[in-house]
């Protein structure tokens, strides 16, 4: 009995189970690849200290602020901001607004100097209401 009631409480003992090796989700499997630690980052218009997203060269932006919502508007055509951000996997997200009542206009962003990559976010719309995109 007492053979028989080690098996049945305590079957983890009888496997041998290989860890599996740390990979991204759609690498091949491979045991002996090593993927690194990442550390990914988040600036924002909202946030605070070092994670406060600031231009690194502003002509004709300012900052904006709006039922506590905070944003990088221009009143001038053909105004630039660079703005300096490292990736961890190359993925780059930008939130911006669409309103009838703020007549805003179109915002062309890329990333490094790849502008014929540009792509262009349209701010006005007929639409009666203000959404964030």
């Amino acid at each position: 009995m007492g053979k028989r009631e080690d098996l049945r409480t305590k079957p983890y003992q009888r496997l041998h189970v290989t860890p599996l090796p740390r990979m991204r989700i759609m690498q091949p499997y491979d045991d002996s690849s090593v993927t690194p630690r990442l550390s990914p980052n988040c600036l924002s218009a909202h946030s605070e200290g070092s994670n406060r997203l600031v231009p690194s060269r502003n002509d004709g932006w300012r900052e904006w602020a709006w039922e506590d919502k905070n944003y990088w508007v221009s009143d001038e055509p053909i105004s630039k901001a660079d703005f300096n951000f490292t990736t961890v996997l190359g993925t780059v997200k930008l939130f911006y607004l669409r309103s009838k009542t703020f007549r805003l206009g179109n915002i062309a962003c890329w990333v490094d100097d790849d502008d014929h990559k540009a792509v262009t976010l349209i701010g006005y719309w007929e639409m009666t209401y203000n959404i964030g995109h």
